[in-house]
């Protein structure tokens, strides 16, 4: 092999080299981690929904446990949860609940009062 013939690397050209190759390795990276995602969701659990509340302390545990589930830990605005809860309780638990005002503060106080009431089970 003759070593005269082998030419000094273009400086530009191993610039232009390393960026491809970068590049090429985070596109990679986010195949993959798409991939992930993908596969993370895919697994679908069949639709649960909620007991209405009859207004029973025994019922109470189990309502709070299945809202706090599906619809107070959801990223929706306070009076959608609220809109729910007072779609999920019986019409003489609901006409105590409408007494309060249809904001943020109202569901917390909603809450709050459904707790306090019905939330020692003996």
């Amino acid at each position: 092999m003759n070593l005269k013939r082998l030419k000094k690397p273009n400086g530009k050209k191993l610039i232009g080299f390393e960026k491809q190759l970068i590049q090429q390795k985070l596109e990679a990276e986010l195949k993959q981690k798409e991939l992930i995602v993908k596969s993370s969701t895919a697994v679908k659990l069949p639709k649960l929904t909620i007991t209405n509340f009859n207004g029973t302390p025994l019922d109470w545990v189990w309502f709070e446990g299945q809202f706090n589930a599906m619809v107070d830990s959801q990223q929706v605005p306070a009076v959608t949860k609220f809109s729910h809860l007072k779609e999920l309780v019986v019409p003489r638990i609901r006409s105590a609940l409408d007494c309060l005002p249809f904001t943020g503060e109202g569901y917390a106080r909603a809450i709050k009062y459904l707790r306090e009431k019905y939330g020692h089970p003996s």
